[in-house]
């Protein structure tokens, strides 16, 4: 799970943000946490919810982010399971997100208070380049989620070397899970030579039928090419 330094926080239950409730300030407080934070109140009565966006010094977790929220909004009278689900939305930022979306945003009719507003003097540091967007949307759209993530982890590996054996492999695998532990221990011996193999395949992108095949099936098959390579000589 990647860790970023800028978040964005919808706050919309059921029944509303009360103005100048206890909820509402219970929930400044929690974005007060953030080392800058920027807060927007949109619409009235029971549609009026809060757009939020947080900037971190250090990197963290959204789940961490989003826990915060959910803490401050379990106690209230409303909570449910439904609320739980739906009523707290948390994403990545990627840029100035509710000044954009909300205060600067010609097509958003819709009343909105600002309520907190400590943004950073220079936004740009805390969002991701254009090259880990890129290696995020990569990895979110990757078909085996596994091992394209093992191959970043060795793309990124002190001891990588360019065109990697399987004894290269092994030996990386053995310090992510032994050493390292970066990644869950595979308890079964035969198990670890399958996935050795198959991360060698996935990082060479290699089409090797011999993966796919039995020792037999494969000697068999060698032999049939080999064969019929000698009689149209």
């Amino acid at each position: 799970m990647n860790q970023q330094k800028s978040f964005g926080i919808t706050i919309r239950p059921k029944c509303g943000v009360i103005p100048n409730s206890t909820f509402e300030k219970k929930i400044l407080k929690v974005c007060k946490r953030a080392d800058y934070y920027h807060v927007v109140a949109e619409k009235a009565g029971v549609d009026r919810h809060l757009h939020i966006q947080l900037w971190y010094d250090e990197p963290k977790y959204k789940g961490d982010i989003k826990k915060n929220f959910v803490r401050a909004c379990s106690s209230e009278i409303w909570w449910d399971a439904n609320h739980k689900k739906y009523s707290i939305e948390a994403k990545f930022c990627y840029n100035d997100w509710v000044t954009n979306y909300c205060e600067e945003n010609d097509l958003k009719l819709d009343p909105n208070d600002t309520l907190l507003d400590n943004i950073p003097a220079d936004t740009d540091p805390y969002y991701p380049t254009d090259e880990e967007q890129e290696k995020m949307l990569n990895k979110a759209t990757a078909v085996d989620q596994k091992f394209y993530g093992w191959e970043q982890m060795y793309m990124e590996y002190p001891e990588k070397v360019e065109h990697p054996t399987l004894w290269d492999i092994a030996n990386f695998l053995g310090d992510m899970m032994f050493v390292s532990r970066k990644i869950p221990v595979i308890i079964d011996h035969k198990a670890r030579q399958q996935n050795c193999k198959c991360l060698l395949a996935y990082i060479q992108k290699s089409k090797s039928a011999k993966l796919f095949m039995t020792a037999d099936e494969y000697e068999t098959e060698i032999i049939k090419i080999t064969s019929h390579g000698t009689s149209n000589s």
